[in-house]
């Protein structure tokens, strides 16, 4: 019986994180092939979950900018990734790559990330909930990624809000981060107390896999030796954990955008689009990245 309870306890914890990165790579899939370079898209395995969080902040900000709530503009977007899945598959049929080496070793690293990350709640909480080493920040992301499920940024100029939401929304201006986690809310059907801590670890995760790409584009070749430096020095950092842990959520999210920005960037300095002079893939992705910094932790972008 006790073992049974742990496991009732255990379950939702690790179920929905793990569900939350499989609907990032379901609905990232079709997009990413449609979007992605060619001399990239061997990587599209862990660059779909990104093309979900990157298009869903740019989409949802506009939307909410236009004074539409979450609720009312979920289901357009979700039907826009699927319809653009299943055109993938059934019109362009693409090539899967899978290197089963390299990608189960980052499945395992992925894994334990987010299994150590959310250790505190399963040995000490043993519930879903949002908890920080002492910064007070965690109070204003779930008090706004609640509000944004209903609500809309624009609404929050027009009307008198709480001073946490009005922090993030009027002052802050940092839409992008209450944004995905109001996504992830409204996508698994739960409160902000329960997952805003969670949505921070799903990102770190995810984040990972990001480096070891910038890896290879950098040095030209994977190894394991790559791969175990970013898992040891980046995945177990003690630096970036205390980001995690005090619920930087800005800053987490910025960590993803950076690597991205960075891997488009040397690639595209690696393309024969650089010598042409013309609006090509890169300058649009390039765009949208560095806009999606400004809605989400526009500090470093200036």
């Amino acid at each position: 019986m006790i073992i049974i309870n742990k496991l009732i306890t255990l379950f939702p914890i690790l179920f929905y994180p793990f569900i939350n990165i499989v609907f990032l790579f379901l609905l990232g899939f079709g997009l990413t092939f449609l979007i992605l370079p060619k001399s990239l898209r061997s990587f599209w395995l862990w660059l779909s979950p990104w093309t979900t969080i990157i298009t869903a902040i740019f989409y949802f900000v506009v939307m909410s900018l236009f004074g539409l709530s979450m609720k009312q503009t979920f289901g357009p977007y979700i039907t826009i990734c699927l319809v653009a899945g299943i055109y993938v598959l059934v019109k362009i049929k693409p090539t899967i790559n899978i290197n089963k080496k390299e990608d189960f070793a980052l499945i395992i690293l992925v894994g334990l990330t987010l299994v150590l990350n959310l250790s505190p709640l399963i040995r000490r909480d043993k519930m879903l909930t949002s908890i920080s080493m002492g910064n007070n920040d965690i109070i204003v992301y779930v008090a706004t990624g609640d509000y944004l499920k209903d609500h809309s940024i624009r609404e929050s100029f027009k009307t008198k809000v709480e001073l946490t939401i009005g922090t993030l929304l009027q002052g802050g201006y940092r839409w992008g981060t209450p944004i995905i986690n109001s996504f992830f809310l409204t996508l698994l059907n739960l409160q902000g107390y329960q997952y805003t801590y969670v949505s921070q670890v799903v990102l770190f995760s995810i984040f990972l896999p990001l480096l070891y790409i910038l890896f290879k584009i950098l040095f030209g070749r994977s190894n394991m030796a790559g791969l175990i430096i970013v898992g040891i020095f980046t995945g177990f950092n003690a630096n970036l954990l205390y980001m995690l842990y005090h619920d930087f959520f800005g800053q987490i999210l910025f960590w993803g955008i950076e690597i991205l920005i960075f891997i488009f960037f040397y690639n595209y300095f690696d393309s024969p689009k650089i010598k042409i002079n013309k609006f090509n893939i890169y300058d649009f992705i390039l765009g949208i990245l560095i806009t999606i910094l400004f809605f989400s932790y526009h500090e470093p972008a200036v």
